[in-house]
């Protein structure tokens, strides 16, 4: 019995060690990709962290425009008004321009 018993345990340790082996491969192929998705996934926050920080500036270059625009159009209405006014102020004081 003692060789049965023998045979057993060899075959047990040979097949502990070709799981221990295969575990270890499998551990070190996971890590590398697992090692080379991480620099891929920094890679990628980063232009969509530098993306989002793009479009916030062109959000704010566009209020900075309609704003500059409806300035523009203020400054000409009360220019036009201003002469309009100053137009009619003479012919209802003087009766005439000039």
């Amino acid at each position: 019995m003692p060789v049965i018993a023998t045979a057993a345990a060899t075959a047990a340790a040979e097949a502990t060690a070709a799981a221990s082996a295969a575990a270890k491969a499998a551990f070190g192929y996971n890590r590398a990709n697992y090692m080379f998705d991480q620099g891929l996934r920094f890679a990628r926050f980063n232009t969509g962290y530098s993306m989002a920080m793009a479009q916030t500036s062109q959000y704010r270059e566009d209020i900075s425009d309609l704003t500059e625009l409806t300035v523009t159009k203020a400054d000409t209405y009360h220019t036009v008004g201003t002469i309009c006014f100053v137009l009619n102020f003479q012919l209802i004081m003087a009766g005439r321009l000039g």
